[in-house]
């Protein structure tokens, strides 16, 4: 089975989840924070993918429609572009 959660909080609720075991970290927000569960995650040899400053992070799962989704992403990435 295959489980994603989400979490969003503040530094205590970052430091709590970091002591705990995962397969891979998904992580979008500041590089401050970034550095934090990078090097956390080197502790473990957890594989991470950091998104800093990023506004739209997403997530298609294997019941997407692939064509749907990736004009939708692109549509949310591009829309403010000017």
């Amino acid at each position: 089975t295959s489980c994603i959660k989400c979490v969003e909080g503040n530094r205590q609720i970052t430091a709590a989840l970091l002591e705990q075991k995962f397969d891979k970290i998904f992580f979008t927000g500041s590089p401050y924070v970034g550095k934090i569960i990078a090097e956390a995650a080197a502790k473990t040899l957890t594989p991470v993918v950091l998104e800093l400053g990023g506004k739209s992070p997403c997530i298609v799962d294997k019941t997407a429609n692939i064509a749907v989704s990736a004009q939708r992403v692109a549509w949310g990435a591009l829309m403010s572009a000017g």
